[in-house]
């Protein structure tokens, strides 16, 4: 540049500076034009007559941002050439490869890892037939089954839906089925969790995570992270049941997948108490569910009284609870509304006799007791005054004591404590009693008979001769004869 142009240029520059303006023009040594920021600082330097050095800055700055736009122009081009050395058309790759350069948001980072795809991709198509579709295939399920999010359910699936690709499709069916399923799960860059927010499915990528995709074990605490509900009670529900973890259970929100978690870990245990560390609702639920899983009721330590008392007896038993009068709500387990029944059925539980004195039920109370206890107090009964008739009846069945049959003030009571006696022991005598208290042999003494005629017919019991001789004493009418002809018969 000549002088004068040079001072020229330097006048036009002060001039500029002296009127505030921040932005001049500026050439270098080729004549070409740069646009150069001037601050506080350049004004001083430029009034000072420093203008040479304001002017390579700014043709640095300039000559920056040229070799950065030069680096993507050149991996713009080796990623439309490694693309297509991985098979695609020539078309479709330079669209791609623009389409990164231009607007992506951090276009050099995304060009790296995409010539390195294809450059995988390459080396894919580098290897035999065989080899190389087999891994494809493989890719195929991998995919297929995280789109799924349930490899239990969906491997089997993919399996036959990769297979049938392989086996009557193409090789480019093959390709198209992996790439639309990598689109779909958005997983193809991922690989750790923190990966997961800039997945195409955030849910199904802290799923697969949670599930020890890739980095293997069981990871619960990626649950959370899980943006749908339903997905996010799945992963809790699996994780738990796969950990025995009965409190992990309390993240799920559904009831039906909660309740099923809760049971299914109880049973794994082998800890069907686990249900109480919940509240009552939810552990009312807990055991009504384990009911199917226990075993008969006539195992139960007890079987005879006031249905309701006995089977809340039972219940509790069953699960070996811990009960007080306070939790009458477990009654509900079985379905048993009647509170003063569930209290009896807490008291022999507890096998607490007192504890009948605190219910409305007490004779009721006392009666189930008198079944489980050979050594009942029988002043107990006394204290029921005229309805003491069950309780004597369970002391004497109990007992197979038929004396105390006697002590029984209603006939109907007393022949029916009798008649369970004599078939309780297979012993005609009880039978005699009622028709000695009569006076003849009547419709329950005849009963009586036949009850234990058949219990031996059936095979549930035995005789001998002697005992039908017994009927002998019995006082005669055509039913008798019969019966002790029968009897007969059966001896031999």
């Amino acid at each position: 540049m000549g002088k004068l142009k040079y001072f020229a240029l330097v006048l036009i520059l002060i001039l500029i500076l002296l009127s505030g303006c921040e932005y001049t023009i500026s050439e270098d040594k080729t004549g070409k034009s740069y646009q150069v920021k001037i601050t506080e600082v350049d004004k001083n330097k430029a009034v000072q007559g420093d203008v040479e050095e304001v002017k390579e800055e700014g043709i640095k700055e300039d000559e920056k941002i040229l070799t950065e736009i030069s680096e993507l122009d050149k991996k713009q081009e080796e990623c439309v050439t490694a693309c297509r050395l991985a098979g695609a058309p020539k078309i479709s790759c330079e669209d791609a490869c623009q389409k990164i350069k231009d607007y992506a948001p951090n276009p050099s980072a995304q060009l790296d890892e995409t010539i390195k795809m294809y450059k995988e991709q390459q080396k894919l198509e580098e290897l035999p037939d065989e080899e190389r579709i087999k891994k494809k295939q493989d890719r195929c399920i991998e995919v297929c089954i995280i789109v799924g999010g349930n490899k239990e359910i969906y491997e089997p699936t993919c399996s036959y839906a990769c297979m049938m690709l392989t086996e009557y499709g193409t090789e480019k069916d093959l390709d198209y089925s992996i790439e639309s399923y990598e689109k779909m799960a958005g997983i193809s860059k991922l690989k750790t969790p923190e990966d997961c927010p800039n997945a195409v499915s955030i849910t199904n990528c802290y799923y697969e995570f949670a599930m020890g995709w890739q980095i293997g074990g069981y990871h619960s605490e990626l649950c959370s992270k899980i943006p749908d509900e339903t997905k996010k009670d799945d992963c809790y529900h699996k994780i738990a049941i796969q950990l025995d973890d009965f409190d992990l259970c309390k993240n799920i929100k559904g009831e039906y997948l909660e309740m099923n978690c809760y049971t299914e870990v109880a049973k794994e245990l082998d800890n069907l108490k686990l249900c109480s560390s919940l509240d009552k609702e939810k552990e009312v639920k807990c055991y009504k569910i384990l009911m199917d899983t226990l075993p008969p009721y006539k195992e139960c330590s007890f079987q005879k009284g006031s249905s309701a008392i006995v089977w809340s007896a039972c219940l509790f038993e069953q699960f070996n609870l811990d009960v007080s009068m306070e939790d009458t709500y477990l009654c509900q387990i079985k379905d048993i509304t009647d509170e003063e029944r569930c209290k009896a059925g807490i008291a022999l539980y507890n096998k607490d006799l007192s504890m009948c004195d605190l219910t409305t039920v007490k004779a009721e109370c006392y009666i189930a007791f008198a079944y489980i206890d050979p050594n009942f107090d029988l002043s107990k009964c006394d204290e029921l005054g005229e309805g003491n008739g069950g309780c004597y009846n369970a002391v004497a069945i109990t007992t197979n004591n038929a004396e105390l049959c006697k002590k029984i003030s209603t006939d109907t009571s007393k022949y029916y404590c009798l008649s369970d006696v004599a078939l309780n022991t297979v012993n005609f005598a009880p039978c005699k009693m009622i028709a000695d208290d009569v006076g003849e042999t009547n419709l329950w003494a005849l009963n009586c008979i036949k009850h234990i005629i058949n219990k031996a017919i059936s095979g549930e019991a035995s005789f001998e001769e002697e005992d039908c001789n017994l009927l002998e004493n019995f006082p005669y009418n055509n039913e008798m004869i019969n019966l002790i002809e029968t009897c007969r018969n059966y001896i031999k």
